[in-house]
């Protein structure tokens, strides 16, 4: 019986130290912190909510302004990357593309794991491009397109990086990039406009005309779809013109 004790004495010391540890850590745990969490993190979820509804209206400035309010408030808030690449699209659409890429770039820094690294790197191609930094801005095309991006990725890192292989008189690329693009991009109508702009310089006049015709078939969902497709009526009116069929041109031109 004796023997039996002493072979459990070591089985009690351990369990009782690791219970001492566990009653220890826990001593360590201000219950009044863990609800002030909880509370800050319900706090900053309504907080990006109505940020966010800010974004979608178009109201970037009052949108950027509650985002940073938030992230300062709440720096441990659970959605800080969406938040900070939210920040980043307001910026760049109010036209402060540095300040953009600077919440793009945070992304990159402390946020690698974060589902939303393509999505800054997107925004950097973007943002690169506007500012005329082309090498810079394909560079960040190669990147976004690693793994396995998004089809929403995948359509607008193409049509950025078609429009800039056209700007760098690079047609066949712009052609590749431009034909990647799926129909249910947002951008459809303007991919096709580029693509037969690239087609037309690489003197493919069949393709490109056929690629007008696309556009023309596309329904108009908004004033500016309107602008492109009559664009693109202005466009193959000329290249008719340039052709010799001038009737051709002259019934584009009166669509």
């Amino acid at each position: 019986m004796l023997r039996q004790r002493q072979r459990h004495f070591p089985l009690l010391i351990r369990a009782t130290l690791i219970l001492a540890m566990s009653l220890a850590v826990q001593a360590q745990i201000n219950p009044f912190d863990i609800d002030k969490n909880r509370d800050d993190e319900k706090s900053a979820q309504s907080s990006f909510r109505r940020a966010l509804n800010l974004y979608r209206d178009g109201n970037y400035w009052a949108s950027s302004r509650d985002m940073v309010t938030l992230l300062d408030r709440y720096p441990h808030f659970s959605h800080a990357d969406e938040t900070y690449f939210t920040l980043g699209n307001c910026l760049n659409e109010l036209g402060m593309q540095n300040g953009a890429a600077r919440m793009y770039e945070h992304i990159l820094r402390k946020h690698i794991y974060s589902t939303y690294v393509p999505h800054a790197l997107l925004g950097l191609q973007r943002v690169n491009y506007e500012k005329g930094a082309l090498s810079e801005s394909l560079t960040y095309y190669t990147a976004a397109m690693r793994g396995n991006p998004s089809r929403e990725i995948i359509d607008l890192a193409n049509y950025y990086a078609g429009i800039t292989y056209y700007k760098l008189g690079d047609y066949p690329k712009s052609i590749v990039a431009l034909s990647d693009v799926s129909t249910k991009s947002p951008y459809y109508d303007y991919v096709l406009y580029n693509l037969a702009k690239s087609l037309l310089r690489m003197q493919r006049v069949n393709q490109a005309v056929d690629v007008f015709h696309k556009i023309f078939d596309l329904p108009i969902i908004n004033d500016e779809r309107r602008r492109v497709v009559n664009e693109a009526h202005l466009s193959l009116g000329y290249l008719y013109y340039e052709l010799g069929y001038s009737d051709q041109g002259i019934e584009q031109f009166n669509k």
